[in-house]
């Protein structure tokens, strides 16, 4: 584990880039010597890992405002579509919301997991997004949320207002369409 770690952290040192870390345990199978690992031994190594390389590095390749092209839409779970694009084991992409599964859409990155990457429809209409869509925004919440339903603003200014000035706008200004 430790010379895994290693090499997994000299990729992310040297700037370079993996889209996606599977960490599985090793299955004894015909005469493969078994190596006996803790189970929390290798949670920790495996939640280390999460924390520390595999999340910078979807941050790294998927940033924040990065738009995706062409995700299929694949399955609902609550307030949740998932899809991902065409090919070789893409990345798993959240949209909050209520997604019609089976089509393609266009996404803008909003956030990362270990696993996954969080994006919303692009363009991103204020008067077409969900509440769910609404508060996936740093920042904005449940409260901010449903004023923004609430007053369905019209132009930059009008939600400006309705996000005060506390609301780093200047940060998100772009995201929004009228």
């Amino acid at each position: 584990m430790d010379y895994n770690y290693q090499f997994l952290k000299n990729i992310y040192d040297s700037d370079l880039m993996l889209r996606r870390i599977n960490i599985r345990q090793v299955v004894s199978t015909g005469s493969y010597p078994v190596a006996k690992v803790k189970q929390k031994t290798f949670r920790d190594y495996k939640e280390k890992v999460n924390q520390e390389i595999n999340k910078p590095m979807l941050e790294r390749v998927f940033p924040v405002g990065t738009i995706i092209e062409n995700v299929f839409t694949e399955t609902r779970q609550g307030n949740l579509t998932f899809g991902r694009q065409l090919g070789s084991y893409p990345i798993l992409i959240g949209i909050p919301g209520d997604i019609e599964t089976g089509s393609f859409i266009t996404v803008r990155v909003i956030d990362h997991g270990y696993r996954s990457i969080t994006a919303l429809p692009w363009p991103f209409y204020i008067k077409k997004a969900s509440l769910a869509q609404l508060q996936t925004f740093p920042g904005i919440g449940e409260r901010r949320a449903l004023s923004i339903f609430k007053h369905e603003p019209e132009n930059s200014q009008k939600l400006q207002e309705i996000l005060g000035s506390e609301f780093p706008f200047e940060n998100w200004a772009d995201w929004f369409c009228f």
